[in-house]
């Protein structure tokens, strides 16, 4: 994860299709919770997509491969990827919305794919500052 030094991080639940944990009162007054779409592997063939893949399919390999504003969320395992549910398959990477630059997001890893170095704001896995944008630190946790 990148930060700036003394940046706090914000991480924002409005994505297309729905909110996290979210609850929608109807004029009823009752509550009903709004669904994140489910992960879609719907391309696991080599290069492009044939079509822009839509929010929450894959797999995808950077964000040209999205429609429109969405971005490519590189996965090295089963990691959530914000705004859809369920788990994919292993190392699928799908397209999502980034709710806004300090939505933490997994851009690459090792430096691969090398397209996407150097890392943004919020941006990860960086394993020193040197994988980051100018101006940026590297940030290490756990778990």
């Amino acid at each position: 994860m990148i930060i700036k030094r003394s940046a706090i991080l914000l991480l924002s639940t409005t994505f297309l299709g729905g909110s996290i944990s979210a609850a929608d009162s109807t004029a009823a007054g009752t509550q009903r919770e709004l669904q994140e779409p489910a992960l879609q592997n719907t391309f696991s063939g080599k290069g492009a997509p044939p079509n822009p893949l839509p929010n929450c399919h894959g797999d995808c390999d950077d964000d040209s491969h999205c429609e429109g504003d969405l971005v490519c969320f590189q996965r090295f395992g089963y990691e959530k990827v914000p705004g859809c549910s369920g788990t994919g398959f292993r190392k699928v990477d799908f397209c999502g919305v980034r709710a806004t630059a300090n939505t933490l997001w997994m851009k690459g890893d090792n430096g691969r794919p090398s397209r996407n170095f150097p890392l943004g704001l919020c941006e990860g896995d960086c394993d020193s500052d040197a994988d980051c944008d100018t101006g940026l630190e590297c940030q290490q946790r756990t778990g």
